[in-house]
């Protein structure tokens, strides 16, 4: 019965064996870091949401290079006024079952860059050359 395992045929089928054996371990060891990378981030969008704003120089100081990978998230208290004259609208953005535009109104805030601020979205209208008409956003200072 031995005898039989030696066979080339039989080696052979052991090699192929052994080679998918191995195969297996570094790939399911490759697809359980991939898990550990994605709890790890789904934790640290988790803590982000529920912990209380801060001010946005705290999370990101004037002058300073991009955002660091654990203030992603992070969120952040502004105060400015909306630049209603430069609004954008984006096409085609999901909302529950309906396609529509996502309005976007730039927030201004004192010697900083403007940066985007969405209004909500609005459905398509039944002609597709035009964009919705959206209410403007209230005057003076927002936080």
């Amino acid at each position: 019965m031995v005898r039989v395992l030696f066979t080339r045929r039989w080696l052979m089928a052991l090699c192929a064996a052994a080679v998918f054996f191995v195969a297996c371990l570094f790939l399911g060891r490759w697809q359980y870091g991939r898990y550990e990378d994605r709890q790890y981030h789904a934790d640290l969008v988790h803590s982000h949401y529920t912990a209380e704003p801060v001010p946005l120089d705290q999370v990101l100081p004037a002058g300073s290079p991009p955002l660091p990978e654990d203030q992603v998230w992070r969120r952040v208290e502004v105060t400015g006024t909306y630049a209603a004259d430069a609004r954008q609208m984006v096409r085609n953005r999901p909302q529950n079952v309906a396609y529509g535009f996502e309005v976007l109104d730039p927030l201004v805030l004192p010697g900083v860059t403007p940066c985007s601020s969405t209004a909500g979205g609005r459905r398509t209208p039944s002609a597709p050359t035009c964009c919705p008409t959206c209410r403007p956003r209230p005057p003076g200072r927002s936080g």
